[in-house]
């Protein structure tokens, strides 16, 4: 298909821990193919917005942020989010229709069935902070010597052994900032990605059915991914099978793979993004 002579308005949100600038290498192949992309640095870090139940304030973030974009540009963008942000874009989406042209969703998850009220009564016990994946990111290592010793560190763990080298030294260098004596630290609070997965939204399901999507929604996911196979797809497929062109389609990958293989995610995203009739201008 010929390219498009106005091309996409984009607001990209981050996932989990990592920040937008651990995605540089996937922003400049989207600008490169044409693409204008706002990020907002970190969701949940601005005290004004914290991370709480269902994550309302985060989506009040989004919400601010994605209405800077419109006004700034005169056109309402197509929000692509992956993991958190692609949840956060999501309740974005269906509650505010008027910012949001259309949706990618990359590696998220729509709590759907006996899951959903599982998460919903473990957090009503107060049980979800003290279990993975919280109970982990409050126990992660956040300091180290250089930006060349976080590399050392994270290359060979399960969930950065194929990452691109290229995104890995990107959020080495961008998702630590330099402390008083010199040493590299975690810019990305644990104690918020904790409350990111703990509080993560069960929600979302009863906000659909009360607030539909108006838009075209596309959703990526990981066959590699451990994450998305043991939430299951049943909440994404209810959502995909609500509008003619919707679509669900898996890629080589695990839940990381916009770090794993940046170039080709921005490149099915362009093609997304060019073949479907909601999204162009």
């Amino acid at each position: 298909m010929a390219k498009m002579e106005a091309m996409s308005l984009l607001v990209f949100s981050h996932a989990n821990s990592f920040g937008a600038s651990t995605y540089r290498v996937m922003f400049e192949e989207l600008r490169r193919l044409g693409h204008t992309v706002e990020v907002i640095d970190q969701l949940g870090h601005n005290p004004k917005y914290p991370v709480t139940n269902n994550w309302p304030h985060v989506v009040e973030e989004l919400r601010e942020f994605v209405s800077s974009v419109k006004a700034k540009h005169q056109q309402t963008p197509i929000l692509i989010g992956h993991s958190l942000g692609g949840a956060a874009s999501l309740m974005l989406a269906s509650q505010s229709p008027e910012l949001a042209r259309g949706m990618i969703m990359i590696e998220s998850f729509v709590m759907y069935g006996w899951k959903r009220w599982a998460i919903k009564l473990a957090k009503l016990f107060g049980k979800t902070m003290k279990r993975p994946p919280a109970s982990v990111a409050l126990r992660r290592r956040t300091t180290w010597d250089s930006v060349d010793h976080v590399i050392a560190h994270l290359k060979h763990k399960r969930a950065f052994k194929h990452w691109d080298e290229r995104v890995l030294r990107d959020y080495a260098e961008g998702g630590t900032v330099v402390t008083e004596d010199g040493k590299r630290t975690l810019k990305f609070k644990r104690e918020i990605e904790a409350k990111f997965y703990a509080y993560f939204p069960d929600n979302v399901m009863p906000m659909l059915r009360k607030y539909p999507l108006h838009c075209p929604f596309h959703f990526v996911g990981g066959l590699q991914s451990r994450e998305l196979n043991a939430v299951g797809l049943g909440g994404t497929e209810n959502l995909v099978a609500a509008r003619s062109g919707n679509t669900l389609q898996r890629v080589e990958g695990s839940h990381l793979f916009p770090m794993e293989r940046p170039i080709e995610t921005a490149r099915l995203i362009d093609a997304l993004l060019q073949g479907t009739e909601g999204f162009r201008l």
